[in-house]
């Protein structure tokens, strides 16, 4: 049975779910919505579907059975509350929303549904990240006793969702920033509590378990890659190296009993990042596979973000508990 999905949002990441879902087979695109309609229109004509002015209107008419919702990051709350409410199972972008209430009205809103929620972490779909994992998981290197992150701010959430992704989940953390409202990325101005991108500089130590990862962010330092990971372990290192914003994959150097391999990446940009997310989704809504990030998993990369804000504004560690809004309505 063909999926009847929809996007709400005809931006960047409007345009690549759309361009997504359009390769695909077992899809069929039942409407764009935007509030500027000309923008629609324009993305409706390139994946020959409908423009909407109302994504209410859109989802009324059309009954989607999944839909898409990359408005801006302030803007995602409420019309994947009216999706799933509607019958729809969600894709949202990230970040989840713009506070932690919100988020947890949309996973409550899922589960009261009975709808699926994502969130398009899409960067564990890259071939190295995939990689790493395996290798942390085979415990090729040993016992970790040192993890590195050096990021562009504008990946700081896709680091925080890797970290979990690779380690499993935060225990505590502690963090130093340095902000500048007039620097917020796009106008974001949810920083008292939602981090999302640092507008400076953030040095941040998580503690899961026994590991501590070090996670340093720098905003607008365009000379080095966007993300670069460096895992030491008791029997070895292996170090994600070069991701750079269209060779998304890097080179992956693994030193280990004395040898050392260097895997150049294949070529992969953004695009297909969003093209395998979209497949992801689209499989996991079919009953193919599961949601790779969740509403759920979404939820805890804003607790996180939240408790890293916290932690910088109080001068403590703080730990990852109940108080951070583990506890749906």
């Amino acid at each position: 049975m063909r999926l009847r999905v929809a996007v709400i949002g005809s931006g960047g990441a409007g345009r690549a779910h759309a361009v997504g879902y359009a390769k695909l087979s077992d899809v069929e695109m039942v409407g764009v919505a935007d509030i500027n309609h000309t923008r629609a229109q324009a993305l409706s004509e390139e994946v020959h579907t409908a423009p909407f002015s109302s994504y209410q209107d859109m989802i009324k008419q059309t009954r989607p059975d999944a839909v898409s919702v990359c408005t801006p990051e302030s803007q995602h709350a409420e019309p994947t509350i009216y999706a799933l409410s509607h019958g729809c199972h969600v894709l949202c972008e990230k970040i989840m929303a713009h506070d932690l209430k919100s988020g947890e009205q949309m996973v409550a809103t899922a589960r009261n549904h009975q709808r699926m929620l994502a969130v398009n972490y899409n960067y564990r779909y890259i071939d190295s990240v995939i990689a790493l994992k395996q290798l942390i998981e085979s415990e090729a290197l040993g016992e970790l006793r040192m993890v590195s992150l050096n990021v562009h701010a504008y990946c700081h959430h896709h680091a925080l969702d890797l970290i979990r992704f690779w380690f499993g989940e935060f225990d505590q953390v502690t963090a130093v920033l340095t902000e500048n409202q007039a620097e917020r990325h796009y106008g974001w101005n949810e920083a008292d509590t939602m981090l999302y991108i640092p507008s400076v500089n953030e040095c941040t130590a998580i503690r899961i378990g026994k590991l501590v990862v070090s996670l340093n962010a720098c905003h607008r330092a365009f000379s080095y890659p966007l993300m670069e990971i460096t895992c030491y372990g008791t029997n070895g290192r292996v170090k994600i190296s070069d991701m750079m914003i269209n060779a998304i994959n890097g080179d992956l150097l693994i030193q280990h009993g004395g040898e050392t391999t260097r895997i150049p990446g294949e070529p992969l940009g953004l695009d297909d990042m969003f093209y395998r997310s979209i497949e992801g989704w689209v499989d996991a809504v079919q009953g193919r596979r599961q949601i790779s990030t969740s509403g759920l998993d979404g939820l805890r990369i804003m607790q996180i973000e939240a408790a890293i804000s916290q932690s910088h504004a109080a001068g403590i560690p703080v730990n990852l508990g109940q108080e951070l809004g583990n506890t749906l309505p």
